[in-house]
């Protein structure tokens, strides 16, 4: 009879093990990365920035560092949003490591000129795309404030996309008289646009920006409706209500995910307990009946 018991007491002692793990590591991932949610909502408005650029490897994935890279509308349209997000980065890099020269310089002059509402008419081509973009790290600052040495926004100004060619005998001024007109930044007007982009909540990532947030962009849940928000409320308690919005939605899913947990727990442990008086419970319901062992045997062997 053991033979039947014993292996209907292993695999639910392991389900045990396994559910009580599983509710301990729910219960750690909301203590740790949800519950910190509530906080800030209760702080105050979600303030500070998280300045980030592309990775070479990103640029890579996107074939654009291959001369075989398929050049069409949407193709051309990921390329200049990519650049449009990577200004900021490509502002720290010119500032804080090495000056860009030559064409991968009139790329960078085109995305600041693009950034401030200006159109140079300079026409980027794949290729120095590519070399202007593939140089940039991490930014030495996530802060906008400490990349520009300014901490207060002005006027947002209205962003022009910079313009993309597919290869330099499509571009009218691949690397002609634009690219020896210098753009200088407007440190007032990049702050403000850096503000704006990486500032929690306040511009959501498009397609071609590996993630990057671009400016224009409305951040919202992807899935579920963001309720208590019309276009009077400010940025800063649209932040807190999304923050507030993603702690209430997640507590739901996690409280859900510990109750049923719970009851696998309390079903594997019911389990375990009746197969483990299984033979003593049997016993006691018979034990007053008068001889018959064998068909004693013979029940509890089908049961």
């Amino acid at each position: 009879m053991a033979r039947y018991r014993w292996p209907t007491i292993v695999v639910a002692s392991t389900c045990l093990v396994l559910s009580a793990f599983s509710l301990w590591w729910v219960f750690i991932a909301y203590k740790n990365y949800r519950s910190p949610d509530f906080t800030k909502v209760s702080a105050g408005p979600v303030l500070g920035t998280c300045v980030e650029s592309v990775s070479d490897g990103q640029l890579k994935a996107a074939w654009y560092d291959d001369e075989d890279w398929k050049c069409n509308d949407n193709s051309k349209k990921n390329l200049a949003n990519l650049l449009s997000v990577s200004v900021h980065a490509m502002y720290d890099h010119n500032k804080n490591v090495a000056a860009y020269a030559g064409d991968e310089k009139a790329v960078y002059d085109a995305v600041i000129s693009a950034t401030q509402g200006a159109d140079s008419g300079y026409q980027i081509t794949r290729a120095d795309a590519y070399a202007a973009l593939s140089v940039l790290k991490a930014p030495s600052s996530t802060d906008c404030a400490t990349i520009y040495g300014v901490s207060t926004e002005g006027t947002l100004a209205v962003t022009v996309l910079p313009t993309v060619a597919c290869d330099s005998t499509d571009a009218d001024s691949a690397s002609g008289d634009s690219s020896t007109v210098e753009v200088v930044p407007n440190v007032d007007t990049l702050y403000t646009h850096c503000a704006h982009q990486f500032s929690y909540a306040r511009s959501y990532p498009t397609q071609g920006t590996f993630g990057i947030p671009m400016v224009g962009k409305e951040s919202k849940p992807v899935l579920l409706p963001l309720i208590a928000v019309n276009s009077t409320t400010s940025w800063e308690d649209r932040a807190r209500i999304i923050v507030g919005t993603r702690w209430g939605y997640s507590t739901v899913f996690y409280v859900v995910a510990m109750l049923c947990t719970a009851f696998l727990i309390m079903d594997c442990t019911v389990l375990i307990l009746a197969e483990l008086t299984r033979v003593d419970s049997y016993f006691a319901q018979n034990a007053i009946t008068a001889g018959n062992k064998q068909s004693m045997r013979e029940g509890m062997m089908t049961m």
